[in-house]
């Protein structure tokens, strides 16, 4: 039998079964769509799904294997603290329904992923319902009635009453929007606030806070050694450890399985998810179910140093404020200004935090890189970044209303677990560097 062309299926009824070549191409469609295009790992997210119901003929997927298969995870993973692919499934929707509402507006068969579920359905688009068709029957002539005018002044301030009441309920209406977005997002209504965050909470593009991974840190620390991003990923570190107290490599293992994170971490990230309560586009990670591909359809912000937080290593030569890859308890200035030092180190109760606004590797959107030396120090930065008159302040150091990419390095004082006397130490628009 041959296949249907394009015009013929947009005719079929709604309660035929559209065809498998023709529901592939469309899968194809999307997947080169200005929706997907860039999307390197949805794409291969949607193409697995659709091959697995049209290609395999399969009714069920599990989120476990889609995981293995797509997004490179260990048979092993645990889906309960690794949502990546429920995080990505959900991106994969509103791209498909982006899709359908530009390019594929005409398409005649429609695509979803129903929620609750990995599968994809096809089916024909609703045709448009004619209007119904009324038989006339005998015309009945009626009686004429007079008709009695209505007074034109009368009726001219009908209508002028009328449009003023219509137009102090769109007052009205308008001014409850205003307070609820104003209750909503407070911070909109601050200038430098509203300037910065816009970066990360406007638009369409996701926003992956990224935890550090406080059980690594730890390991590092009992084990004697330092581990970069590499050795991360591939899970090797603990294996490196050469440990021959069989009870020490037990506790670096339990430790490794608790996959502790930083209360100073958690407490900043919930700030920034307040930023924009009910978004679909803001994202929480802990380092170790984060995917290296998220970096590029989005944003990123990282908080913890490259201690806690290895994925900060991916910006490491670039920035003008590191870390000591084998010391977290010094910062190196590579480039120091009159007045700076070149390594800072800290005293008890003292406490430095890196903020670092960048372009992310690829240069398609925006990094935040929040590194300090303790939670307090984290806790400082977050007051900083959160508030007006640091954020306007800082807008008049660098000469302009709109903030440049830039790194910041925040000195705190704290007692008893609160920060306090947080002030700029240096300062500089991102690449003014002679590293």
């Amino acid at each position: 039998m041959p296949k249907p062309t394009e015009a013929e299926t947009a005719t079929q009824q709604p309660g035929e079964a559209p065809d498998r070549d023709a529901c592939w191409e469309l899968t194809q469609r999307i997947a080169a769509s200005a929706s997907l295009r860039r999307a390197t790992r949805l794409q291969e997210l949607l193409l697995f799904l659709a091959g697995s119901v049209l290609k395999d003929g399969r009714s069920l997927i599990r989120e476990h294997e889609i995981g293995m298969r797509v997004f490179g995870r260990p048979e092993d993973y645990d889906t309960s603290f690794d949502n990546i692919v429920r995080t990505n499934v959900s991106d994969l929707r509103k791209r498909i329904l982006t899709y359908f509402q530009s390019e594929g507006a005409h398409e005649p068969i429609l695509l979803e992923i129903p929620r609750g579920s990995y599968l994809p359905v096809y089916q024909f688009r609703p045709a448009a319902q004619p209007a119904d068709v009324v038989q006339a029957g005998p015309v009945e002539t009626l009686p004429v009635q007079p008709v009695e005018h209505a007074n034109p002044s009368r009726l001219n301030l009908a209508l002028t009453a009328a449009v003023l009441i219509l137009l102090l309920a769109t007052g009205m209406l308008g001014l409850q929007l205003h307070r609820l977005r104003t209750e909503l997002h407070p911070w909109k209504q601050q200038p430098a606030l509203a300037d910065f965050w816009s970066h990360f909470v406007d638009g369409d593009r996701p926003t992956n806070i990224v935890l550090g991974d406080s059980s690594f840190a730890l390991i590092q620390d009992l084990g004697g050694k330092s581990f970069g991003l590499e050795d991360y990923l591939g899970k090797t570190y603990l294996s490196r450890i050469q440990e021959p107290d069989p009870r020490m490599q037990a506790a670096l293992q339990r430790i490794y399985g608790w996959g502790l994170g930083g209360q100073g971490d958690f407490a900043l990230a919930s700030r920034l998810l307040a930023l924009a309560p009910g978004s679909t586009t803001m994202h929480l990670y802990s380092a170790r179910s984060y995917d290296a591909n998220l970096i590029k359809d989005g944003n990123i912000v990282l908080i913890g140093s490259r201690y806690t937080n290895p994925w900060v290593e991916l910006f490491a030569n670039t920035t003008n404020f590191t870390f000591v890859p084998d010391n977290p308890m010094e910062i190196v200035n590579h480039s120091p200004a009159p007045g700076e030092q070149a390594v800072y180190t800290w005293p008890d109760a003292v406490g430095y935090c890196i903020v670092s606004f960048l372009p992310t590797p690829d240069n398609t959107g925006n990094a935040l890189l929040i590194q300090g030396t303790s939670s307090e120090a984290t806790q400082a930065a977050g007051d900083f970044l959160l508030s007006e008159e640091q954020m306007s302040m800082l807008e008049q150091r660098a000469g302009t209303k709109h903030l440049p990419y830039f790194e910041l390095l925040l000195r705190t004082s704290w007692v008893k677990g609160t920060a306090y006397d947080t002030r700029v130490v240096a300062f500089r628009p991102h690449g003014q560097s002679t590293r």
